[in-house]
């Protein structure tokens, strides 16, 4: 029979056994219990879903740019060029609906003021880009013009048929700044006009286009011209688009301005002061735009004289509306000279902001 002294120390071994027992059972279920770590791998071998977090605990930047920004292409390279459209550290963005079928996108900086907006057509396509100063004053708008969507329709004919068409909406939209003195002088980058358009051809377009607003030249008949509104072209340069004192007027690949004027028929970009008086403005048609621009109708290429309505109307401070009956329209259609003429809408607002 075991002494007393040999069962103490059974009894010792068997407590020291049931004691690691024990703390064996608690880790195994503590490893349990544990969360996966990003990137473990599950019983099936793959890794669960993760959100990726930054030191504060928030999703990366990248994850709150939304689609509609995420598909503008950067900036090019040029001369008073604008920052990337994306918020900074601490900023948002936020989208909503904004006239018609287009969408807002609204960019602010980390104390809330506004950095940037941009307008998504209804067709998904970046149509027009604002920039912000810190103390909320307009100091950059980038506007373009794109290629009208959907199914080709015949253009009237007849001047009474244009007539009903162009001359029905009051549709108009102020951009809020206006050119301070008059006449506004403008040039253009002969050597840039493509060899489909002879360049006396071309200038006398261009210069037709201006005079549309100059004379307040509308398809309404019971408008007369009350606009001091005047453009005189002073001569030839060979400067582009970039911000250097010469409102320049010229044809290259729109794609290389980025951001979007990218794929646009042509895109002007105005520079402000005090967020009111335009600084300068400079026209991009795009050379590279798929038939071209002519100075008479032509089925596949775009009138050069309305396209340089609706973008003299950019500098003017006029913004794009969601009336196909004005020339402010964001969409030019091919072989349409239509918009040669202002709209209703076109010829008020140039009478009410000048």
């Amino acid at each position: 029979m075991p002494s007393l002294s040999d069962r103490r120390t059974l009894a010792l071994i068997l407590a020291a056994a049931v004691a690691i027992i024990v703390v064996a059972v608690l880790i195994l279920r503590a490893q349990d219990d544990e969360p996966a770590q990003p990137g473990a791998t599950t019983d099936q071998g793959e890794a669960p879903p993760t959100t990726e977090r930054t030191d504060a605990g928030e999703p990366p930047e990248s994850a709150a740019i939304p689609p509609e920004l995420q598909a503008i292409p950067e900036w090019g390279d040029f001369e008073g060029a604008p920052p990337p459209l994306e918020p900074e550290a601490g900023g948002e963005v936020r989208v909503s609906d904004g006239a018609g079928d287009d969408r807002e996108v609204v960019i602010t900086r980390a104390d809330g003021s506004r950095f940037a907006d941009v307008t998504i057509s209804g067709t998904g396509e970046p149509v027009d880009a604002r920039y912000f100063d810190e103390g909320g004053d307009l100091e950059l708008v980038i506007a373009s013009v794109r290629p009208r969507p959907g199914p080709k329709r015949r253009t009237p004919a007849s001047g009474s048929a244009v007539l009903r068409v162009r001359c029905g909406s009051t549709s108009r939209s102020n951009a809020g700044w206006v050119i301070g003195s008059f006449p506004f002088r403008w040039r253009l980058n002969l050597r840039s006009m493509p060899a489909t358009l002879r360049r006396q051809g071309g200038l006398r377009a261009l210069r037709a286009g201006h005079g549309v607003w100059n004379a307040n030249t509308s398809h309404c008949r019971n408008i007369r011209d009350t606009s001091r509104l005047r453009f005189l072209y002073t001569g030839a340069t060979t400067r582009g688009v970039g911000r250097n004192s010469i409102n320049s007027i010229g044809f290259g690949d729109t794609a290389r301005l980025g951001g979007v004027c990218r794929g646009s028929v042509a895109c002007t970009l105005t520079w402000l002061s005090n967020g009111n008086r335009v600084l300068e403005s400079d026209t991009r048609f795009n050379s590279r735009i798929r038939g071209g621009f002519s100075t008479r109708r032509r089925a596949g290429a775009f009138d050069l004289q309305s396209v340089m309505v609706h973008e003299a109307g950019h500098t003017i401070g006029v913004a794009h509306v969601n009336s196909a009956s004005n020339v402010m329209y964001p969409f030019a259609k091919r072989g349409d000279l239509t918009a040669r003429k202002l709209g209703r809408g076109d010829a008020l607002i140039n009478n009410s902001k000048y």
